[in-house]
């Protein structure tokens, strides 16, 4: 993320290792920033220009059921497809678009609906889809159905734009995701933090206290040596204990709610990363899925909300999560109370800068291809409109091709 606009203050802190050894130890992190409580680092920031937004991209991993999330419950045909695991009224809520509801574990995702902070687009896939997890994700983290592409969409856009800082593109975990590889370029892997006992100590603050005020420069851009430095030291990291998302509340740094804890961390401490990747897994939900979903969706719901409640006002305008998962499920439930793989899912985009409301067509339950959902919109659209209109890059030789991009994203 650019820093060119703003003024930084650091103050000076201890590097917190837990063998006493910089080079050995881990950099513990606890603390988000809240808009009750002063900036930890003292950060005085001014609006940042429309180049400077982060992208935060969400795997849902395992094929997350789109029939059951955003729902056509106006429609008979959902009734009488989904049997036992049709959702009741107490369990969905009207968006008011296309006669869909909302799966009523994503309460928070509902509230921003009503802030218009959240695009919902339906019926996303791709042309001739794969019902394989392994195929289908290789599929859409590539930004490619040809199966001969070995780099992922996000890493031919750090091949491109030539960067060497290595936070300029970030996964919270263990591993870089297949999206974020390219042929010369890829994200760096930093590990969700420790529990701390300072509130405001973190990867970011770390990261800013190793700068010195001539690799400042006077507007804050930071170097490459330092980021180096940083991930040297991220290696050693111990992805265990919990972390503070809001006052009072721990949750797990391995779960989606702790890696976008570690994300908001990075971004209130002034960290000039443009890409986030985290995930959760969970979607595979062959049998007794109603429960399942449910739980899953409300983990992810809370996630995103808590995530976005904390970040630093005018950092969180610049902000854009999207979140997808490799497939959606069929329309007819199964015998085990679940749904088989299917093709179409819904896919899901939010923050202040995104323009809220139904992007897309439902699907028909109807007009079937082999049981499955007809596509409406090509998964490469939404890539399009997050390259040029978020990183503000353009796609056509990222995607191969040129995609109709989405009225979702404000210029």
């Amino acid at each position: 993320m650019s820093t060119s606009g703003e003024q930084i203050h650091l103050s000076r802190r201890k590097l917190i290792a837990i063998t006493g050894t910089v080079g050995a130890g881990a950099i513990v992190a606890g603390g988000i920033y809240s808009q009750n409580q002063p900036h930890p680092l003292n950060v005085v920031i001014k609006s940042p220009a429309s180049s400077d937004r982060v992208l935060v991209i969400a795997t849902l991993y395992g094929g997350n059921d789109a029939i059951n999330t955003v729902i056509p419950f106006e429609d008979p045909t959902y009734q009488s497809s989904r049997g036992p695991l049709a959702l009741t009224t107490s369990e969905v809520s009207p968006l008011g678009a296309q006669g869909l509801y909302l799966n009523g574990a994503m309460v928070n995702t509902l509230s921003l609906w009503k802030e218009k902070k959240v695009a919902i687009i339906p019926g996303v896939g791709y042309p001739n889809p794969n019902l394989s997890h392994f195929v289908s994700m290789d599929i859409w983290q590539s930004g490619s159905t040809d199966n001969n592409t070995s780099t992922g969409w996000i890493g031919r856009y750090l091949d491109e734009i030539t960067n060497t800082d290595p936070m300029t593109a970030l996964s919270v975990g263990s591993s870089v995701p297949p999206l974020c590889v390219g042929a010369t370029t890829q994200a760096s892997a930093v590990a969700s933090p420790l529990a701390s006992p300072d509130p405001f100590a973190s990867y970011g603050s770390a990261y800013l206290d190793m700068v010195t005020s001539k690799e400042l420069n006077g507007v804050g851009q930071l170097s490459a040596q330092a980021s180096s430095t940083l991930l040297k030291l991220n290696r050693d990291i111990l992805a265990l204990g919990e972390i503070s998302q809001n006052p009072g509340t721990k949750v797990s740094p391995t779960t989606i709610s702790g890696q976008l804890a570690t994300v908001a961390d990075l971004l209130n401490s002034g960290t000039p990363t443009k890409i986030f990747t985290v995930s959760q897994s969970g979607f595979d939900t062959h049998a007794n899925e109603k429960g399942t979903q449910f739980e899953d969706l409300k983990i992810f719901d809370s996630a995103i909300s808590g995530f976005l409640s904390t970040l630093h006002p005018k950092i969180a305008d610049n902000v854009v999560v999207v979140a997808y998962s490799e497939f959606g499920r069929r329309v007819q439930v199964n015998a085990s109370g679940g749904t088989d793989h299917g093709t179409a899912g819904v896919v899901f985009v939010y923050g202040n800068s995104v323009k809220g409301g139904l992007a897309g067509e439902y699907p028909s339950l109807t007009n079937l291809s082999d049981g499955n959902l007809k596509i409406t919109v090509d998964y490469r659209s939404i890539y399009a409109t997050l390259l040029e209109n978020v990183l503000s890059h353009d796609s056509k030789t990222i995607l191969n091709g040129n995609y109709p991009k989405l009225n979702i994203i404000k210029t």
